[in-house]
């Protein structure tokens, strides 16, 4: 990272002026003097002598983070591990992840800035202004010795006109105190209370900014998609006596003008613009205009700024053909496929390192198949919603919550809804503003009874409304049912079981109507509005570093089943601290799934309605019923649902196409439609069955695709196997054993297999041992860039055959035999060691008896311990064995160890 001037970016996106560095605006991103606590004999009132500033802090970097200090060079740490930075705690030795200790752990809740900034010539004759984008939480500024601005609130920007504190030498001298009390229960701070790391101080940018004397404050742009026109609010702050009119131009993407209008200069102004054929901001299609104010006197232009916008609609209306309400944009239902995005970062905490970050975490989500990102109680920086706005990702917007309800707490938090509202208004990715989490800071369970506390969120639903009537309000996104009042009926589960899941998702829907109360409280009911999923997993929160890419394909698909429920929002898209759920590392990384998520989340799903994995006879005849969610299109061509059945054969053998057919459907656009069943036997033979199914248009693009497993059969089933049996393991630490499924163990050791050979073994030219092998690594923690590699040697009847190096310990849901059995999706390589020639005489001599040892030896180049899969779990359907004779098969190989991240 750039220490100097980090985040250099144009910050304030959404309002630009000049974004000439140096001549429109300076950042002040970078070092800063800085010291925590007040000095002694501090009088409270004035600032504090810079000099005693003797630490170095970098800005805009809260002061619990790592890049506040320098310190978030990658490579340095793991950060997915160790993200506590210790300078801002009183004992940092007390700070610990034990119980989560250093969530409250005593902390500096108080810390000054100071620094001096040469003010560029350029700015020199006009009205200087500084800027903090956000201070968490309360704010003081002097600037000359001089306090010029107090500050209470953690998201929002301040500013203040410091034109007449620069000195003859065009010099700043800028001190800043920030406050942020241990206690703060009372202040909007969202997963900040009890559950993540602090943010304190400064963390979004500061700069300073150079306006005319009259000049523009803000606007509002609302968009009329039916009336082809923009309503448009402008501010202007500053001596008005400087301005005579302004003209408004709404201006294309390409850059030609659209169409204008003029106005006489006031303190505030409303007036409407055309925009005549609009092309409308959508996801695929995310268009932006661009409204331009020119601010003039005289005749002459003394203020321009530019504002991009949108054109687009959001409302809640029926399905095509059906009195379900879904939500709708542009007049067209769209299924909301989101993901829950708390956007810290074990660099920065709340505050991205680059906007190189944000456009990742965006174009990530997107490439998973996502459309949304459900911004958790946090109000982001503006310029990750431009970002958003910009490649077409919707956004769910939660306000932070405090940590109990008071007349202060409210005061505070019902301010915060309206400068993020006023801030944040013209962000056309924004579709829902969701004012309360979980009935957090609402009293929890003791909500369902307090009527007061209920009616004061009916109060704050019909305030948003009012502020906002251009999109979507929900009163609470809950977990224990508590509606009130909202335009979305949203609900959360984790449920890891599909079973439990899909029972539990029928039974919201059984009791969705008009006039249920099922959700509500207060003597509540549903009105109608749209039923969605607001958060779902099968991995919660504390359930620790495990696999979630079986879970997120069966639940998605459970969820895609209902035509009622118009979208949901898996949890997460990046890990958090201890919290391990996430699509991607906290460092970002990427997790491996074993298939692409877009595959089943996307515009189109085809429904395949049966678990995701089960066992299965032999030759049986199977039916698994099909329902098609189409949203792609409004119209769809004649369509063809194809399936063929592939086979991992008890040797590990892939043969694809077992079986395969295809027959004519017909899907309808924006409704769950019953296909039939796809009818088909199972193999004739034991192994791994993936019935891949697909939906193809009539021209030819395939709109979805999806699968399941089925356990076929006995392992061996073929005379030619012959199953080892482990006698003993040695040495390896931590052995653990998991229903007889696998079993391994750390660090070094071996495992002694046996077996007694047919008579007629001596006869044959090459005996093959097969075994499915990997790494051990204790949990369950999805394969990632971060490996666990292993030497293992084998040995037979005491001579050593071969040694192999395991590259890692896998667990996506490559490892479907483990999922089929109820277990993380943990498996191992396929690892084929032939003995033929004089080697079978020498190892074989003392047949019948044969014993087969696999050794992790101290001395190894890599030492991550074992771990052997049985017949039941893992990838292959084999568990470790002999086989009579060559195996003839095209496999992957085992992977190169991968380089680290």
């Amino acid at each position: 990272m750039n220490t100097k001037t980090p985040r250099a970016e144009y910050p304030r996106p959404h309002l630009i002026r000049d974004d000439t560095p140096g001549e429109g605006w300076l950042s002040l991103n970078g070092p800063w003097s800085f010291r925590f606590g007040d000095p002694d004999g501090w009088d409270g009132a004035s600032p504090v002598n810079p000099k005693g500033c003797d630490r170095q802090i970098v800005v805009p970097f809260p002061w619990e983070s790592f890049a506040a200090w320098g310190e978030d060079r990658p490579g340095s740490r793991d950060f997915n591990e160790s993200y506590l930075s210790p300078h801002h705690y009183l004992d940092p030795a007390d700070a610990t992840l034990e119980d989560g200790r250093y969530r409250q752990a005593p902390r500096q809740t108080v810390g000054w800035y100071a620094r001096t900034v040469a003010v560029p010539e350029a700015m020199w004759g006009q009205r200087v202004f500084l800027v903090i984008g956000a201070l968490d939480y309360y704010g003081t500024v002097w600037v000359g010795g001089k306090k010029v601005a107090e500050h209470e609130g953690g998201y929002l920007p301040f500013e203040v006109d410091v034109t007449d504190r620069i000195g003859p030498d065009g010099a700043l001298d800028v001190v800043i105190r920030a406050e942020d009390p241990q206690d703060h229960l009372d202040q909007p701070a969202g997963k900040q209370i009890g559950w993540y790391e602090r943010t304190s101080g400064i963390w979004q940018p500061v700069w300073i900014e150079a306006r005319p004397v009259a000049h523009v404050t803000g606007s509002r742009i609302a968009p009329d998609v039916a009336g082809e026109r923009v309503s448009v609010r402008v501010a202007l702050g500053g001596d008005l006596s400087a301005a005579s009119d302004l003209e408004a131009q709404v201006i294309d993407q390409e850059g030609d003008l659209i169409a204008s209008v003029t106005a006489e200069a006031s303190p505030d102004i409303e007036f409407a613009v055309p925009v005549p054929s609009p092309i409308l901001w959508e996801p695929e299609a995310p268009y932006r205009y661009t409204l331009r104010v020119l601010l003039r006197h005289g005749g002459e232009v003394v203020d321009r700024v530019d504002a991009p916008f949108g054109m687009r609609s959001v409302d809640a209306g029926p399905l095509p053909g059906t009195d379900t309400q879904v939500v709708r944009l542009n007049g067209k239902p769209i299924y909301l496929r989101g993901v829950l995005a708390q956007n810290f970062n074990p660099f920065g905490v709340y505050t991205y390192p680059s906007v190189a970050m944000m456009r990742s975490d965006i174009e990530r989500a997107k490439a998973a198949g996502f459309n949304m990102i459900r911004i958790h109680i946090k109000i982001e920086d503006p310029v990750f919603l431009d970002l958003a706005d910009e490649l077409g990702c919707l956004i769910m917007y939660d306000l932070p919550n405090c940590g109990r309800l008071t007349d202060l707490s409210k005061a505070r938090w019902e301010a915060t809804l309206r400068g993020a509202m006023e801030r944040d208004f013209n962000h056309p990715s924004i579709f829902a503003w969701v004012l309360f989490n979980e009935t957090w800071g609402l009293g929890g369970m003791e909500y369902r009874e307090d009527k007061a506390a209920q009616e004061w969120v009916r109060s704050m639903v019909r305030l948003a409304r009012g502020l906002d009537p251009t999109r979507l309000v929900e009163d609470n996104s809950p977990c224990l049912y508590d509606h009130v009042e909202t335009d979305i009926n949203s609900w959360h589960f984790y449920i890891n079981d599909q079973a439990k899941a899909e029972a539990h998702i029928a039974e919201v829907v059984a009791h969705t109507f008009p006039g249920s109360t099922f959700n509500y409280v207060g003597g509540n009911a549903q009105t109608g509005a749209p039923l969605m999923n607001s958060e779902y997993g099968g991995i919660d929160a504390g359930a620790g570093d495990r696999d979630v890419s079986w879970c997120f394909h069966h639940l998605t698909n459970a969820l895609r089943k209902h035509e009622i429920v118009c979208g949901y929002i898996y949890t997460e898209l990046q890990d958090i601290e201890w919290e391990r759920n996430g699509l991607l590392n906290y460092d970002r990384a990427p997790k491996e799934f074993g298939y692409d998520p877009s595959f089943i989340n996307g515009w189109d799903c085809l429904v395949l309605d049966a678990p995701l994995g089960t066992t299965a006879e032999v030759g049986t005849r199977v039916r698994i019923p099909a329902l098609a969610s189409i949203f792609s299109r409004e119209e769809i061509p004649a369509t063809r649902l194809c399936w063929q059945v592939d086979l991992c054969d008890a040797l590990g053998r892939t043969k694809q196409a077992v079986s395969e057919g295809s027959c004519d459907v017909a899907a309808s656009p924006y409704r769950v439609t019953p296909l039939g069943e796809i009818a088909f036997e199972m193999p004739s033979e034991p192994g791994l069955a993936r019935l891949v199914a697909w939906i193809e248009s009539g021209d030819g693009v395939i709109l979805a695709r999806n699968w399941v497993y089925r356990a076929v059969g006995a392992w061996p089933g073929d005379d030619a196997v012959l199953p080892l049996e482990a006698a003993e393991w040695e040495g390896f630490a931590g052995l653990h054993d998991e229903d007889g499924l696998w079993a391994g163990g750390s660090g070094s050791g071996s495992v002694v297999y046996r077996a007694q050979l047919p008579a007629e073994a001596a006869q044959e030219g090459q005996i093959t041992l097969l075994a499915e092998l990997s790494a051990w690594r204790p949990g369950y923690k999805q394969t990632d860039g971060e490996t666990t590699s292993t030497d293992v040697t084998v040995i037979a009847n005491g001579q050593e055959i071969d040694c192999i190096t395991l590259p890692d310990s896998p667990c996506d849901s490559r490892g479907a035999l483990s999922g089929i059995a109820g277990k993380p999706c943990k498996y191992g390589y396929r690892v084929e060691v032939p003995i033929k020639g004089g080697q079978l005489r020498s190892v074989f001599s003392r047949a019948p008896e044969v014993e087969v040892r696999f050794q992790v030896k101290a001395d190894a180049q890599n030492v991550g311990g074992l771990c052997v899969y049985e017949s039941t779990a893992g990838r292959y359907p084999f568990g470790p064995c002999l086989i009579m004779g060559e195996v003839k098969v095209e496999t992957p190989p085992i992977p190169p160890r991968p380089k680290g991240r």
